[in-house]
């Protein structure tokens, strides 16, 4: 069993939760500091700050940069979707299996914004996630409406991490 899957597929299916609320709930600031971990190493999204409900989005740029899906930044009428917080949970799993925030290479914040809105840069794959797993990942950087829901990625990340070798590294 793999501990790295095992949280991922427990904060997934958290914003997946949200997600798929009758009125769904937007996180707005998915990242691993925002995903807490108990004694017995299970995994809840936290830090609801941010969150808005479908009815009552908020359209002013909020978030922390190196989660923060393109769109994000393109101005006032900028706001987090679902296809945001699905953008944001890749980089999450990239943070995650890695041990290192995205885009760990740059170190000033502006020229982040820079690397993903002009670029098209994403996080590097980390070493020891195995194609499966990095196609999956890569997904949730699609264009906004090519972006997998979080049921669906919970699906393929459950079916990946069932596959016992998506992980090559030490946990």
């Amino acid at each position: 069993m793999n501990t790295k899957l095992n949280l991922l597929v427990e904060a997934l299916h958290g914003l997946t939760y949200l997600h798929t609320r009758k009125s769904e709930i937007v996180h707005g600031d998915i990242k691993g500091g925002n995903i807490l971990i108990s004694e017995y190493c299970h995994a809840q999204l936290s830090d609801f700050g941010l969150a808005s409900v479908d009815d009552y989005v908020t359209t002013s740029l909020t978030g922390t940069a190196r989660w923060m899906s393109p769109e994000l930044f393109t101005g006032e009428t900028a706001r987090a979707t679902t296809a945001s917080d699905v953008w944001a949970f890749g980089c999450v799993m990239v943070e995650v299996l890695s041990g290192i925030h995205p885009y760990f290479e740059i170190d000033n914040i502006q020229r982040v914004i820079l690397a993903i809105t002009q670029e098209g840069k994403k996080p590097t794959r980390p070493t020891n996630a195995h194609d499966a797993l990095w196609d999956l990942i890569q997904d949730c950087w699609g264009s906004p409406s090519d972006r997998p829901p979080a049921g669906v990625l919970l699906q393929r990340l459950r079916y990946v991490r069932g596959s016992q070798v998506v992980v090559l590294g030490h946990q």
